[in-house]
């Protein structure tokens, strides 16, 4: 287990900044967007994260 820290919202902002480099790029956010909201301590949606996708 890696003992670093990676800040969540980080993590999601470096997928959808490199998702056209990603070959399933969709399949990547959706599983990175249910690990943080099943994770976090509040496990509510992060906002802002893939709305361009449904616009």
């Amino acid at each position: 287990m890696s003992k670093h820290n990676l800040d969540p919202q980080d993590g999601l902002n470096w997928i959808i900044e490199h998702r056209t480099q990603l070959s399933d790029a969709d399949a990547v956010v959706d599983a990175a967007l249910r690990w943080v909201n099943e994770h976090t301590s509040t496990g509510s949606p992060v906002s802002g994260i893939g709305a361009e996708q449904q616009e």
